[in-house]
């Protein structure tokens, strides 16, 4: 039904997936603490969430679940940081993170 009613799901794949990566990517996130001070909780940043487009359909979760991990790139200021995150993520989106920096 999306398919048939959605101009934006009815563009080829590959354009879609294109605007996924602007939408979604470019972007740097860091864990841990920076300047003896705790990084703000995303819950509190001004703005829409960052992920709010895997919400919009269930066509579009599957379309782009696993590029927030490609796309962008992560920091951390610790192992212990990193070994955590690592831990929280399901084994697809672990293989799909492509930079990560300490």
């Amino acid at each position: 039904r999306n398919q048939r009613e959605s101009p934006f799901l009815r563009l080829p794949t590959e354009i879609r997936r294109i605007i996924y990566e602007f939408a979604l990517g470019g972007k740097h996130y860091t864990t841990g603490k920076k300047l003896g001070r705790k990084l703000p909780n995303s819950k509190f940043l001004a703005g829409p969430h960052p992920l709010a487009l895997l919400s919009v359909c269930q066509q579009i979760y599957d379309e782009t679940a696993l590029l927030p991990f490609s796309v962008n790139s992560f920091s951390f200021q610790l192992d212990l940081d990193l070994s955590k995150w690592a831990d929280e993520l399901l084994p697809g989106q672990r293989d799909a993170v492509t930079a990560f920096r300490f």
